[in-house]
């Protein structure tokens, strides 16, 4: 099996693992027991170990998922790429936060184990280490992100509607990803985008109405013409022996990699 199929397989254990500790007893009882994101943790953590496990045991030690750098600049974009949302919502909604435990886990916990798995895990073990090209690698994980979060849905609009936003939302947190090298900046941009959602209490799912929409639309227009202006464009690898430059943009490739 290649590795490239051997990670999206991995990947999908890791983000199946609700259907199967769903069998035991033990953990149905932990719904029954304990608030949703007790055994909501429980199954988020073991996706977690999982594909950090798999990480090492076939690439070796080492910063696989970009967790490792930039932490504080990522933090700062996701804070401010978010303001349209945080801005648009103090003007027509009141802050209501019934339980702050569930707002920390589902506006810290769930978008950065989300972002370990389809980004950090997923996309960039395929983009960075099996040298996949951007797009296939953002389209196939968009996608899997797409399908997972269908089961939302009450209609078939609403599951279309949550399959192309989600599906939207994961393809771009990649290319984030991609740019400016570190999970740090998608993760900050999914948690305080998450964040305002719970503490206005919009909606329970990803799909607000036409002003919710409007509003996420807006928090990523920003972040993507903040990534093009203070980043560079991804560049292709070149193997041994070839060339994909000019003589005259040479110079230019270099320093490109060199800060890159």
């Amino acid at each position: 099996m290649k590795k490239g199929t051997l990670i999206l397989f991995v990947y999908g254990v890791a983000i199946s693992t609700q259907t199967v500790l769903s069998r035991f007893d033990w953990y149905r009882d932990l719904y029954r027991l304990f608030p949703f994101y007790i055994p909501e943790s429980v199954k988020t953590l073991l996706g977690v170990l999982l594909c950090s496990i798999f990480a090492r045991a076939m690439f070796g030690p080492g910063d696989h998922f970009a967790l490792g750098r930039r932490s504080l600049s990522g933090l700062k974009f996701g804070f401010l790429c978010s303001l349209p949302m945080l801005i648009g919502f103090s003007f027509t909604r009141t802050v209501h936060i019934a339980d702050p435990v569930a707002v920390i886990f589902l506006a810290g916990l769930f978008p950065l184990a989300e972002e370990i798995l389809s980004r950090g895990f997923a996309f960039r073990l395929l983009y960075h280490e099996e040298r996949w090209p951007l797009w296939p690698a953002v389209a196939v994980v968009a996608l899997i992100t797409g399908a997972v979060h269908i089961e939302k849905g009450q209609t078939a609009e609403q599951i279309l509607a949550l399959f192309a936003v989600t599906g939207l939302g994961g393809a771009l947190f990649s290319w984030l990803l991609a740019r400016w090298k570190s999970l740090w900046f998608p993760f900050a941009l999914h948690m305080s985008m998450n964040l305002w959602w719970e503490v206005f209490t919009v909606s329970r799912t990803a799909l607000g109405g036409w002003f919710a929409f409007s509003l996420q639309t807006a928090c990523l227009v920003v972040a993507i013409i903040a990534t093009v202006r203070l980043t560079p464009a991804p560049v292709r690898q070149v193997q041994p022996g070839t060339s994909n430059s000019s003589p005259n943009d040479s110079s230019l490739l270099r320093k490109i990699v060199v800060t890159a």
